[in-house]
Parts: structure tokens; C-alpha cells; sequence
């Protein structure tokens, strides 16, 4: 009866603290979500109306963000010119920009690209292109070391976490509730630290024809500004060397994830 009685009361502290997670889980949400929003809304704080009275009426003071008529007109203009402009026929006068010459053609494909994804891409837009591939390139090389050393090693968490990896997170996660918070807050720094120094400001892009934010003009794909070993090369031909190497393992990384995780969901094994 004694030993019953003590599960019981084990059972119901267990309750309790997990209640008492769920609890803190959901405040940290919520006020993750109130952030979000605030910080949105201080974003376009420049796009609304400001009403105020005057002599009894209600007048209403156009801001940086509304457009009356002739303004349209204006942004459609710039529309249709910067179309025409991005229309130039290779080899003339203004169409210097050729993505087969820049970062990551190497043999022995050389520039490789099947679908015709850079074809009569503008400058701007192939950045942006180069700057998810890189990006995706980065966390798929981290994801296969994480893999590797989860499955083999498992250094973390006294050893409590065990099988395929692809499992792996929601073991942590059941382990330590505030786990899966303390990812979503080092990926939103990394994430917010790019949007401030890699994008253009929100004014640059409210004067855009159609509105879409670019990276800055000055911004290299992928410079992070983080190189504390100093291993970026100090000429052009080595930094573009360096550049490719990278492009070229974080492609291969991204198919070797994604065929990791494909035979362990299909297999339930760990691959290691």
C-alpha cells in the first residue's frame, strides 16, 4: 500500500512539472509571437494614415506609404521601363552582367543549369538565388557533421538520445521542453542579423517598382562578416577559388541529407 501510495504521489508531481513546462512553453511562444508583431508593426509604422482634427474635421495626412493617383502612375512607369532595361539582348551595350561567369561554374560541368533558372535573370535576382544556395549549402553540411556525430557519438544529454537522427530532435525535445525554443531563438538572431546587414532598408525597398526588397547593392553572397580564423583570401582569383569549394560542397552536402533522411525514413535505421 506504502509503495502505491508513493507512485501515486510521483505520478502526480510529475504532473505538476510537466504542467508547470507547458505552461512556461506557451508563455514563451506567445510572447515570441507578440515580438514578431510589435516588430512588424514598427516596421510599416510609416505606412499608415495620420488622422487629425482640424476645425472640428477629421483630416487625414498622406504618409510615405500611401499612393494617390499620379503616384500610380509613376510606379507603373518605372515598372515598364525597368522591364524594357532587363530586356537588352546579350552582347549589347548595358548587358555586362552574365551569370556564367560569376562564383560556382567549375568543371566538369562547368556552368550547369538545365532548367534555365538564370536565364534573363537580372543581376539582383541572381544574388538573391546565390544567397539561398549558399545558405542552404551551409546548414546541410552542418546537418550531415550533426548526423554523423549524433548516430556515432551522442555527446549530448548523458547519452538518453539513440537512433535514427532524423528522430533525434524530438528526443531532445522531450527531454528539455524549452529545447526547440532555444533553436527558433539562435536561427532568429542568425536570420535578423542578415535581414540588418545583408538586406536593403525597408525605404530603398518602398521605392521599388514592385515593392520586392533586394539584397544591398555593396553585399557579396554569403559574407557573413565572420571569419575569426582568417581564412578568407586576400585576391580575388583565391576568394573566388574558396567561394566555388564551397558551393560545391554544400551542393553535395544537400544530396547527401536529403538521401540520409529519405533511407532512414523508409528504413527506420540509423545510417552510422
Amino acid at each position: 500500500y506504502d509503495e502505491k501510495l508513493v507512485s501515486q504521489q510521483q505520478s502526480h508531481k510529475n504532473h505538476q512539472i510537466d504542467k508547470m513546462q507547458r505552461s512556461i512553453v506557451n508563455r514563451a511562444l506567445s510572447l515570441t509571437l507578440l515580438t514578431s508583431l510589435l516588430t512588424v508593426l514598427s516596421a510599416f509604422r510609416n505606412t499608415f494614415k495620420v488622422c487629425k482634427p482640424n476645425m472640428g474635421v477629421l483630416r487625414c495626412e498622406q504618409t510615405i506609404g500611401d499612393l494617390n493617383l499620379e503616384e500610380m502612375f509613376d510606379v507603373f512607369e518605372a515598372a515598364d521601363m525597368s522591364v524594357a532595361s532587363s530586356e537588352i539582348p546579350k552582347g549589347q551595350p548595358g548587358s555586362e552582367f552574365s551569370p556564367s561567369k560569376c562564383v560556382g561554374s567549375s568543371e566538369p560541368f562547368g556552368f550547369f543549369d538545365p532548367a534555365g533558372f538564370s536565364t534573363d535573370l537580372s543581376e539582383d535576382q541572381f544574388k538573391l538565388y546565390q544567397e539561398a544556395e549558399i545558405k542552404h549549402g551551409r546548414v546541410s553540411m552542418l546537418a550531415f557533421v550533426g548526423i554523423v556525430v549524433g548516430e556515432l557519438i551522442n555527446p549530448l544529454f548523458d547519452g538518453r538520445i539513440s537512433g535514427p537522427a532524423i528522430y533525434q530532435f524530438q528526443q531532445a525535445d522531450a527531454i528539455l521542453p524549452l529545447f526547440w525554443v532555444g533553436v527558433l531563438t539562435l536561427i532568429a538572431q542568425l536570420e535578423g542579423n542578415s535581414i540588418v546587414n545583408s538586406w536593403q532598408p525597408l525605404e530603398e525597398t518602398m521605392k521599388e517598382p514592385m515593392g520586392i526588397a533586394k539584397l544591398k547593392s555593396s553585399h557579396i553572397p554569403g559574407d557573413l562578416k565572420f571569419d575569426p580564423l582568417g581564412l578568407k583570401p586576400k585576391t580575388a582569383d583565391g576568394f573566388k577559388v574558396m567561394k566555388t569549394k564551397e558551393l560545391n560542397n554544400g551542393r553535395l552536402a544537400m544530396i547527401a541529407v536529403a538521401g540520409i533522411v529519405a533511407q532512414e525514413l523508409v528504413t527506420n535505421n540509423s545510417i552510422f
